[in-house]
């Protein structure tokens, strides 16, 4: 009943996702989907883009939410039709937004962790007073810290949708909601990344820009403890003993020794950015501030700094860093890696599956109905290496 729980408030999942979170990413776990389907549990339409299916995705039919909400007279009822998105834009949008659970979910199960409160838009408005035509997609609540997590995740609703206009609503509603003190935007595609990075001036707001879905990893592994994280990270890089760091009350750092501000900008901070830029200009204190960043924002710092001599960045390597270690990407749902895509110099290689003997009996026997969902995971299956076969080329 877990999973009939959760599908009430996520609306949405692709086969993968059910199968990676509530099978432990078994194969075992698309039987089962296929089971609850024909006791009437789930329904399933599948995610089309360019006339071709990217992922069959499943949601809870009428008989499942009246079991759902059988005595539980906190939960506002909602039919099946009411309790899904209502066109493609939307429903990837969905995936991609229940992405951001599952990676979390399945990182605490592995880690034996239960740090991370996830609430989803609906929950996020109604709990904090939002405007319900807001476009947060949710909450993340650390259950240690109590730190609250406004989450964004732009996505285009429609063909007509630009970016640009997505930013300015995020950024207004960032502004306007002051019962949320941190948000972490996480963009799709590196065209989103730059319109967000170069424009959001966040007025003091913690605000973190990160990529998806890599970025999920690094939420979880830096922010489930960030005092932890950091000390370490300031330990192994500064070459300064934990012992020697304190808690630094000024706003233009983390922490502090004696002689040196600290900082990070790891997580994108657009505040913490501005507040290393009012750093420079202060003329007030002289304190040398060591910063730590990825290599790849070490350009853009630079160029803020201008050969500043109290401000020194020290940049780590993006490429294999344990803080991005975890759920890997391709097994992710977003726009970019939807399912294993095959490229497009390699499609040659795929046109003609072949069955034959004992594996064409069976599908025969199948009803019409679960052939193709069958013959799909079979594919996949294939393709991950967790079975033997044959693909006949061109």
């Amino acid at each position: 009943m877990l999973l009939l729980r959760d599908l009430y408030d996520l609306q949405i999942l692709s086969a993968r996702q059910i199968k990676r979170l509530y099978y432990d990413d078994r194969q075992y776990g698309y039987n089962r989907i296929r089971t609850l389907q024909a006791k009437g549990w789930l329904n399933s339409k599948p995610l089309v883009h360019q006339r071709k299916k990217e992922t069959q995705y499943y949601y809870l039919t009428e008989m499942a939410i009246r079991k759902v909400l059988e005595g539980q007279e906190n939960l506002k009822y909602r039919s099946s039709s009411q309790n899904r998105p209502d066109n493609k834009y939307q429903v990837e949008r969905q995936l991609a937004i229940n992405e951001i659970y599952i990676t979390l979910k399945q990182l605490e199960k592995s880690k034996g962790t239960d740090i991370w409160e996830w609430l989803d838009s609906r929950k996020t408005k109604e709990k904090f007073g939002l405007n319900t035509n807001d476009y947060i997609a949710g909450c993340l609540i650390n259950k240690k810290s109590q730190d609250r997590y406004g989450i964004y995740l732009p996505f285009k609703l429609s063909d007509k949708d630009d970016m640009k206009s997505f930013f300015t609503k995020i950024k207004n509603e960032i502004q306007k909601n002051l019962t949320i003190s941190k948000y972490i935007i996480f963009c799709p595609d590196s065209e989103t990344f730059e319109i967000v990075n170069k424009n959001l001036k966040t007025e003091g707001r913690a605000v973190s820009i990160l990529p998806f879905p890599k970025g999920v990893n690094l939420l979880y592994n830096f922010l489930s403890d960030y005092e932890e994280s950091i000390l370490k990270l300031y330990e192994q890089h500064f070459q300064i003993p934990k012992d020697s760091i304190e808690k630094e009350p000024a706003i233009y750092a983390t922490h502090s020794t004696a002689e040196i501000y600290l900082t990070e900008i790891l997580t994108n901070d657009v505040a913490k950015k501005e507040l290393i830029e009012r750093y420079i200009n202060d003329q007030r204190i002289n304190k040398k501030l060591w910063v730590l960043c990825w290599t790849t924002q070490e350009k853009e710092l630079a160029a803020i700094i201008q050969g500043s001599g109290k401000v020194f960045i020290y940049p780590i390597s993006w490429a294999n860093s344990e803080l991005l270690k975890g759920i890997d990407e391709k097994e992710m749902f977003d726009r970019i890696h939807r399912t294993n895509q095959v490229p497009k110099e390699k499609k040659a290689e795929t046109v003609g599956f072949s069955l034959w003997g004992e594996p064409l009996k069976y599908i025969k026997k199948l009803p019409k109905g679960q052939r193709s969902s069958f013959i799909q995971d079979l594919i996949e299956s294939y393709l991950e290496g967790k079975i033997e076969g044959y693909i006949a080329e061109e």
